[in-house]
């Protein structure tokens, strides 16, 4: 194992402060039924549901089959579709009326499986059975039902190439660190004498060892160990400390196991690092819960490749808002940009398209026929999609031509800036094929502000689609913000063109991050190929971020005069290095396959950190953002009319220039172990018999979690 020469001082006062402040909002990461005895309130009033769980409240329909996600518009696997774990139960996402939370989680445990509770937002997450679904709506304190549409990941997976770098012999890693060279790791690993020892980073992403079955992914999990990719015992570089895993307690589809495949990652750039992995993709419950887990376990770092579509695009969501908040205290978070850019050849020069957005509704009359297949009541108008003086009821997205046999399936959403969780039926969204018929569109989660569509079926040429997103004037004079993007998560490239394709006016073509990838305080990780550094992945997610409206749970919704913008990402890293987990096709094992997307570059990325945080142990979220960003390679603009800042953020990580600039910081006292902690936002000291309790609350809430470690 590499020595440090560096003196490592305890981090355990430096990250009292986000300890305390997560205790105080403590989310349950539950790992199956608890006590059932609050199963016997009294009914109250049926909650609301989302349209998903309406039809299938009380009945035996299956709604695994690719008839059911057809007939609501919702796509057969993948990104947005229905999520039905091995015993048929729908993942669902509940709401309550805050009252007794925990009495509420103990009634819905007896009609399904309970994985996350947050007392704080008084929300939960489950897995029931679509004949509980009648019983779950009707249980006193849930006010709403809605399906968990399934979450993406930064992440795509090729077969390795025989030409990509030989693998060596001789070293203790049975697949080498690929990124390390080019980042400038080795050399500064070997000049600053740091592993990442005494550092902690947390992974939230789909599974860790349940692909294939928990057996098959336990043996993958142990053979990586053995194999020199992940720590633990046997591990023949030395590096004896298991990971902790909390893995969802039930199967679903999509469990490939990229958390593992993240940690190996993490490990090649910062082998010393104790690593510890929560599952956090069922919804955003599930999501606060993870980050909640891995602080209990000692993270110091976080890095998530979740990416939740169904997250607002113009006002900050409660996931966003806790990794502000967490930053603050003091926690350096990092998280992947998404894979959700376009590209096309307009006039000579390659154009982002993923997204085309307005910064105001601009009323014009409709085409017959579209106030009919709106669904909306009453006299209706069409967004102008022309910011010139000529008018354009709709805007053609054309996607790509496929070879005869081959399907064709691509996500798109319809987003408007009013605020979550409100009625927002005012609005609607038309797509019509090239026949002029209607595509059928769906609601996504209750309370989102958008439709979203699924375009399917195949042609051997490219086909247009016309959007339309219309307006009930009777009923609404508001002229809110609005956008539609793909959620498509990268290869293959699924648009051939756009019709209004150009940045003008109030309008603006390519931002694709999205919701808390593109938090303020996180660090956003766009990706570039390890075997060319120089260039930027076309399907890394652009910025800037726009808002409109207040964050979700402010006192006042009422929108703001302009909208509001910042850059995204931050700073480029490295995809395409070679791991043992994620494969093509999917499910092969036993070979050695490139780990593509911004999921991959991410946690390369938070190994890197974890370097200087062993370098620097009282280093702040802020210190290390400058010393990351200001050694940074700049990487010029990629694209006409698209700044570096919103492509390639500060530039391309520099390991050995990061810890020069860590090390010329001035190293911080050693702190008074007499001396309480205190919360940057209370202030509360905590010992007192109120925080210790909340404190015991959150370990109760650890022990209810399946925890597996390796070697026990």
């Amino acid at each position: 194992m590499e020595s440090s020469s560096w003196g490592i001082a305890p981090r355990r006062a430096v990250r009292s402060s986000f300890v305390g402040a997560v205790a105080l909002g403590a989310v349950l990461f539950l790992a199956g039924p608890v006590s059932p005895a609050a199963a016997e309130l009294e009914p109250d009033d049926r909650a609301s549901l989302s349209g998903v769980v309406e039809r299938l409240a009380g009945t035996l329909e299956d709604p695994s089959t690719d008839e059911f996600a057809a007939s609501e518009g919702l796509p057969a696997d993948g990104i947005l579709s229905l999520q039905v774990d091995d015993a048929g139960r729908l993942a669902v996402s509940i709401t309550t009326d805050g009252a007794d939370v925990v009495a509420v989680s103990e009634a819905v445990a007896a009609l399904g499986l309970v994985v996350a509770v947050d007392p704080e937002h008084a929300t939960l997450t489950a897995f029931v059975a679509p004949s509980e679904l009648d019983a779950l709506s009707r249980l006193a304190g849930v006010t709403s039902v809605s399906h968990a549409p399934q979450a993406g990941s930064g992440s795509f997976a090729a077969a390795a190439a025989d030409d990509i770098l030989p693998i060596p012999t001789g070293t203790c890693r049975s697949i080498p660190a690929d990124a390390a060279i080019p980042l400038n790791v080795v050399k500064a690993r070997s000049d600053f004498g740091v592993d990442g020892g005494g550092v902690t980073v947390g992974i939230i992403s789909n599974s860790f060892a349940l692909k294939g079955g928990p057996e098959a992914g336990k043996a993958a999990w142990d053979a990586d160990v053995r194999n020199g990719l992940l720590p633990g015992p046997g591990n023949p570089c030395g590096y004896l400390e298991p990971v902790i895993v909390h893995d969802l307690p039930t199967t679903v589809a999509g469990q490939d196991d990229e958390g593992r495949g993240m940690a190996q990652l993490v490990h090649a750039m910062a082998p010393g690092a104790k690593l510890a992995f929560a599952t956090g993709i069922t919804d955003e419950t599930a999501m606060r819960a993870a980050i909640d887990q891995l602080i209990a376990d000692g993270a110091d770092i976080i890095v998530d490749d979740v990416l939740f579509p169904t997250e607002p695009y113009f006002q900050e969501s409660l996931l966003t808002q806790k990794i502000d908040r967490l930053v603050d205290a003091g926690l350096v978070y990092l998280t992947a940009a998404g894979n959700f850019n376009q590209v096309a050849e307009v006039d000579g020069e390659v154009r982002p398209i993923g997204s085309w957005m307005s910064a105001e509704y601009r009323p014009i009359d409709c085409p017959d026929g579209i106030a009919a297949a709106s669904g909306l009541e009453g006299a209706v108008d069409c967004m102008d999609f022309d910011p010139s003086e000529a008018e354009a009821y709709s805007n053609a997205f054309t996607v790509i031509g496929v070879p005869d046999g081959d399907d064709l399936q691509v996500e798109v959403l319809a987003q408007w800036a009013l605020p979550y969780g409100t009625e927002f039926g005012d609005f609607s969204l038309v797509v019509t094929d090239p026949a002029g018929t209607p595509v059928e569109v769906s609601e996504l989660q209750l309370g989102f502000p958008g439709l979203g569509v699924v375009i399917s079926g195949a042609s051997t040429e490219p086909t247009a689609y016309d959007f339309f997103i219309v307006r009930a004037k009777d009923r609404t004079d508001a002229r809110p913000a609005v956008r539609i993007s793909s959620v498509e998560n990268g290869l293959p490239a699924v648009f051939h063109s756009l019709e209004y394709d150009t940045t003008q006016g109030d309008d603006v073509v390519g931002p694709t991050v999205n919701g808390h990838n593109g938090a303020r305080k996180a660090i956003t990780v766009a990706a570039a190929p390890f075997t060319e550094p120089t260039g930027l992945e076309y399907f890394s997610s652009l910025g800037p971020v726009y808002t409109g409206l207040p964050p979700i749970g402010s006192e006042t919704v009422l929108p703001f005069a302009e909208l509001e913008t910042y850059s995204k990402p931050d700073i480029l890293s490295l995809d395409g290095e070679r791991n043992s987990v994620l494969s093509a096709p999917p499910g092969s094992s036993g070979g050695v396959y490139q780990f593509f997307g911004t999921s991959a570059a991410s946690p390369t990325a938070a190994g890197v950190v974890a370097l200087g945080l062993q370098a620097h142990p009282g280093l702040t979220p802020d210190e290390v953002k400058a010393a990351l960003f200001g050694s940074a390679i700049p990487r010029g603009a990629t694209y006409v009319g698209h700044s570096a800042e919103n492509t390639t953020g500060a530039g391309l990580i520099d390991a050995y220039g990061y810890l020069s600039r860590v090390a010329e910081l001035p190293v911080p006292p050693e702190p008074n172990p007499a001396a309480p902690a205190q919360l940057p936002s209370t202030g509360i000291d905590p010992t007192t018999p109120a925080l210790v309790g909340l404190f015991a609350f959150l370990a109760g809430a650890v022990l209810l979690r399946r925890r597996v470690i390796l070697g026990r």
